[in-house]
């Protein structure tokens, strides 16, 4: 049985983690959800608020660390070709980022269409939020709108320092 790092991981001390380039795709567009990307672009992360009929073709332009998220009410009829849309945009954009990836079904459907097979649990951000390794790259995983208001904060506080101890491929 593989156990998460979280108690055992510290920085060194008077470590200040460099950030680097993460990709946020986030599957859910629940009002607590909004909530918790507003506060991740109070930090000045750039977001992308996109309708379900905008995700197919959409370019992302911002090079850096990015969150995409689906805005707007959702036809639940409509879940599969948003998750698909959401994975097809994610293989278009991901170059070496980073992944932070919300929803289960879009989590799933992201790595496969990305060609990972198997997450290394390094340690968990919340409860219910996993940073894990694949192929050299941090991809942090969690159950739609799941933690507190701060949930995409502590996870990109969290890559960050974990950058520092994992190269990306």
């Amino acid at each position: 049985t593989r156990r998460l790092a979280s108690e055992s991981f510290a920085p060194p001390a008077g470590a200040v983690p460099d950030r680097r380039e993460t990709l946020f795709i986030l599957g859910t567009a629940s009002a607590a959800a909004q909530r918790q990307v507003d506060r991740l672009e109070e930090t000045g992360i750039r977001v992308h608020r996109l309708h379900p009929e905008q995700i197919d073709g959409f370019s992302l332009e911002h090079h850096g660390t990015v969150a995409v998220t689906v805005d707007g009410p959702v036809d639940p009829s409509n879940s599969e070709s948003i998750i698909t849309g959401l994975a097809h945009l994610a293989m278009r954009h991901h170059a070496d980022r980073h992944l932070v990836l919300s929803g289960g079904e879009t989590a799933r459907t992201v790595l496969g269409v990305l060609g990972f097979s198997e997450l290394v649990p390094l340690k968990q951000a919340h409860a219910g939020a996993v940073v894990s390794e694949a192929d050299g790259r941090l991809i942090a995983t969690r159950p739609g709108s799941y933690g507190p208001p701060t949930s995409l904060i502590d996870i990109l506080t969290t890559i960050d320092l974990l950058q520092n101890t994992t190269r990306k491929a």
